[in-house]
Parts: structure tokens; C-alpha cells; sequence
């Protein structure tokens, strides 16, 4: 999913509740988003989506994320993307 001018939330946590904190802002993110509530990986990545940037590099990683029933999120500035770029957001 790529997702574009989104305004963000912030849920805080300490190291005193990291656990608890972090589980609260992976819900907080997925209610928002509309994604399964699950106890599967999420993995979050903040860039341009250009191959400029190394997306290639990370694109076995997020086939096996998705493999695996987890969650990919793309936060970005929509530009011109690459045709490997935009087979990964379909």
C-alpha cells in the first residue's frame, strides 16, 4: 500500500512500557489505515520511491513480509515511479 500526505498520529511510550507502547501505537496505525488488527509483522518505510534510493535493494524483504502475512506501508511523496516500484504497490 502506498500511502500519500497522510497526517500522522503519535502514540507515546517510555522503556518502562516500550512493549505496551509499541503494541498501542501498531493498532493505532492499522485502525487508521483500515488494515487486519493482527499480531503479524508491519514494516514501515519513509522514502522517496525512487531507484535512486535503493527501493530494489529492500524488495525481496517485503515479498517475504508479505509472504508471511505481514504488512508493508510505503510512506512517501508520490513522484514518477519506477515500473519496479509500482509493481510492489499493486
Amino acid at each position: 500500500m502506498i500511502i500519500s500526505g497522510i497526517t500522522l498520529f503519535q502514540v507515546s511510550y517510555t522503556s518502562e512500557n516500550v512493549v505496551e507502547g509499541k503494541k498501542a501505537a501498531k493498532e493505532a496505525l492499522q485502525q487508521k489505515l483500515g488494515l487486519k488488527r493482527a499480531d503479524l509483522p508491519l514494516v514501515g518505510i519513509i522514502t522517496r520511491l525512487t531507484h535512486q534510493k535503493g527501493i530494489h535493494l529492500i524488495k525481496h524483504a517485503i515479498w517475504r513480509t508479505l509472504e508471511r502475512g505481514g504488512q508493508v506501508l510505503f510512506f512517501s511523496a508520490l513522484q514518477k515511479c519506477t515500473p519496479a516500484v509500482q509493481q510492489l504497490s499493486s
